[in-house]
C-alpha cells in the first residue's frame, strides 16, 4: 500500500512538473518583434483617434492567462482575415516583463500592434479582469466590452456589424 501511495505521488509530481515546464517555453515560429513599447494614458487617446474613422478592437490581456492563450489565435486569424481598411485590432498586456510579452507575440504569430500598459491605464479602462475587450465605433464611440475569451466567431460578427453602421 506504501508503494501505491508513493508511485501516485511520484506520478502527480512528474505531471506537474511537465506541465510547468512546458507552459513556461515557447518557441516562437517566426520573429516578428524584438521590442515592446509601453503605451501611456495619452497615448492611449492618440491611438483611438488615430483609428477613428475605423471600428477599433482593444484587447487588454496577460501572457499567463489561459483564457488569453485561448483567444489569442482567434484574434490573429480575424486580424489577418479582415484587418486594415475599416477594421484595427490593438493588444494591451498587463505584463511586467516585456520579455514574456516578446515571446507570446512571436510564438502566436501577432502582426497586429501590441504594447505593454502599466496598473493606472488598466484601470482607467476598467479592464481589472482579463481577458477584457474594448469596442469602439468607427466615429471614436465606445461600443461595447467584453469579459473573458471572445471567439474570432463574436469577431468576426461584431465587425462586420460595426461595419454595416458606418
Amino acid at each position: 500500500m506504501s508503494k501505491n501511495i508513493i508511485r501516485n505521488g511520484a506520478v502527480i509530481l512528474l505531471l506537474i512538473l511537465c506541465f510547468v515546464g512546458c507552459r513556461g517555453k515557447r518557441t516562437p515560429k517566426e520573429i516578428i518583434v524584438s521590442d515592446i513599447e509601453t503605451l501611456e494614458t495619452q497615448e492611449y487617446g492618440n491611438l483611438r483617434k488615430d483609428n477613428q474613422g475605423k471600428v477599433l478592437i482593444v484587447n487588454v490581456f496577460a501572457t499567463w492567462c489561459p483564457p488569453c492563450e485561448t483567444e489569442t489565435p482567434d484574434f490573429v486569424k480575424v486580424y489577418n482575415e479582415l484587418g486594415g481598411g475599416s477594421f484595427e485590432l490593438i493588444a494591451l498586456s498587463i505584463d511586467k516583463r516585456k520579455s514574456d510579452i516578446i515571446s507570446f507575440v512571436n510564438f502566436y504569430g501577432i502582426r497586429y500592434p501590441v504594447y505593454q500598459i502599466k496598473s493606472d491605464l488598466q484601470h482607467r479602462l476598467r479592464a481589472d479582469k482579463i481577458p477584457t475587450t474594448l469596442i469602439y465605433l468607427p466615429d471614436g464611440s465606445f461600443y461595447t466590452s467584453v469579459l473573458g475569451a471572445v471567439s474570432e466567431e463574436y469577431l468576426t460578427n461584431i465587425i462586420n456589424k460595426l461595419k454595416e453602421k458606418q
